[in-house]
């Protein structure tokens, strides 16, 4: 309680990252930040026909009418479709509220904006996304006044190898497809706030 958040936007802090950012009392960007990207997704593939053209078929077993939902072998049915997209709505309105409380922007303003587009940092400082154009250093001295600080405070900076989860160094060595194709055996479908090119 009592302390400042300065969140600074390195090349990439869209959607998810965008929606961390949001919380902090301030955030600095670079001018060319991809920034933004304020929506939710969910994509599923439809591989029916490919497995028809290959000759296979899935046997699932399952509890509930609904477990399967997103399978590859099959097509949404219209009340998945309808459930699916109760879900996405729920946590965009979730990610619309959290960024309209912590930038301090109006309903209709943020409307406008929260579309899933990108912007650049120059552009979201326009639209009142960032508070300020800087890189690490100039957030850090952010920082240091919204804190009231000495000019030259104590620095405290994460060891990011200590970070690295037991995921990440199982697969370290493992070229990067079969990393892929891994981490959606182990992580399975979710919901995603994300951008991509």
């Amino acid at each position: 309680k009592g302390k400042k958040i300065v969140a600074s936007l390195g090349d990439v802090a869209a959607s998810g990252g965008y929606y961390l950012a949001a919380a902090s009392d301030w955030i600095v960007a670079n001018p060319g930040t991809i920034t933004g990207s304020i929506g939710v997704i969910l994509e599923f593939g439809n591989l029916e026909g490919l497995f028809q053209k290959v000759g296979l078929k899935l046997q699932i077993i399952k509890s509930g009418a609904h477990k399967d939902i997103g399978s590859p072998a099959r097509a949404l049915t219209e009340e998945e479709k309808r459930m699916l997209q109760a879900s996405i709505d729920d946590a965009y309105a979730q990610f619309f509220e959290a960024v309209r409380a912590g930038r301090h922007l109006t309903p209709e303003k943020l409307k406008a904006i929260a579309d899933g587009r990108i912007f650049t940092g120059r552009q979201a400082l326009q639209v009142g996304l960032v508070d300020e154009l800087g890189d690490k250093e100039d957030a850090i001295q952010t920082a240091i006044r919204l804190a009231k600080l000495p000019a030259k405070p104590y620095m405290v900076t994460e060891d990011r190898k200590s970070f690295s989860s037991f995921f990440e160094r199982m697969t370290s060595q493992l070229p990067a497809k079969s990393f892929d194709a891994l981490q959606d055996i182990v992580l399975g479908t979710s919901m995603e706030y994300r951008w991509r090119p």
